[in-house]
């Protein structure tokens, strides 16, 4: 029970520094892949957040380029 705890802790203090979420996310992705269905059942919530971000930022950015007045690339 003391080293499920300890993990945890560790696993919060990670996560909790953006630096360090980032080397850890980095180096953990190979390894969750091999993991086969439980890897990816793993990394689909962190994908499913990663697209999210990347969707918003490109709305965000082709909101500023109307705003500004330029046309809009065509779908």
């Amino acid at each position: 029970m003391k080293k499920i705890l300890g993990f945890v802790l560790i696993l919060a203090v990670i996560w909790a520094i953006p630096p360090a979420r980032e080397k850890v996310g980095t180096a953990a992705i190979p390894l969750l892949e091999r993991l086969g269905p439980v890897g990816a059942g793993l990394l689909d919530p962190a994908r499913r957040m990663g697209a999210k971000g990347q969707t918003a930022a490109i709305a965000n950015l082709l909101l500023n380029e109307r705003q500004e007045g330029r046309t809009l690339p065509t779908p």
